[in-house]
Order: structure tokens, then sequence, then C-alpha cells
């Protein structure tokens, strides 16, 4: 799908420079969970395998671009709609402004709040009033 920020031109407005959010492709890829979960959750290791991340590694981000933001913006959202985290989350949703599969992501990110720390209404409960 088109990014949403340069509507497919992978150009920004700015300058005629490539769009920083697309990184100049014009279009994102569709979402791929397994990946994504393949980030979020640990892999190896005997004690923690299959667990949930309790940190984000920064060098994700950088070395998978847009899969490492997307999975970044999961683990971010899961943690504060589940309860781990109730800073307001600013930084993940840059990352992925622009990206036509919000939607997605936020499902995502809801299941894995279910799952991993039994709700997804944390956030909701503490930021309504």
């Amino acid at each position: 799908m088109n990014c949403t920020k340069c509507n497919g031109s992978g150009k920004s407005s700015w300058k005629d420079r490539l769009c920083p959010f697309c990184y100049g492709k014009g279009t994102f890829p569709g979402v791929d969970k397994g990946a994504i979960f393949g980030l979020v959750y640990n892999i190896g290791g005997r004690r923690a395998h299959g667990q949930f991340k309790t940190v984000f590694p920064a060098k994700v981000r950088r070395e998978h671009g847009i899969l490492g933001n997307r999975a970044y913006y999961v683990w971010r959202m899961a943690r504060f709609h589940g309860g781990a985290d109730m800073r307001m989350p600013i930084v993940c949703s840059i990352l992925i402004d622009g990206d036509p599969y919000v939607d997605v992501l936020d499902n995502m990110a809801d299941e894995i709040a279910k799952e991993v720390f039994g709700t997804n209404m944390a956030a909701a409960e503490r930021w309504m009033s």
C-alpha cells in the first residue's frame, strides 16, 4: 500500500528529499505477523524462551527498518495497553507515521496485551479520567 505521507511518490514535500517515513520507497510492505512476533518475544535461551521481551533493543529498529519500527510499535503499545508502562507512547507513534497498516498493528498489540498482561484496557482506565 502507498505511504500515507508522500502518497506513493517516495519524495518529501520538503526540498525534494526522500520521504523519511517510507524510506523513499513510496509503499509499505504487508504486515508479516510472524516476523513481528519473533522480534517482540524472546526466541532463544533456556529461561526466557517464548517470553515477551521486557526491553526492546534499539539496534533491532536500526537493523530491520520498517519491520523494526513496526515491531517496536507493537511491543510498546502492548506494554502501554497492558499497564506495564503507562507513559504516553509518542515515539512509537512517530516511528510508524505514514504506515497504512496501523490498524493491523494496533490489533496485534491488543492481542499481545491480553495474552501477556491479562488486559488491554489498563491505559484506557488510567488515562480516561
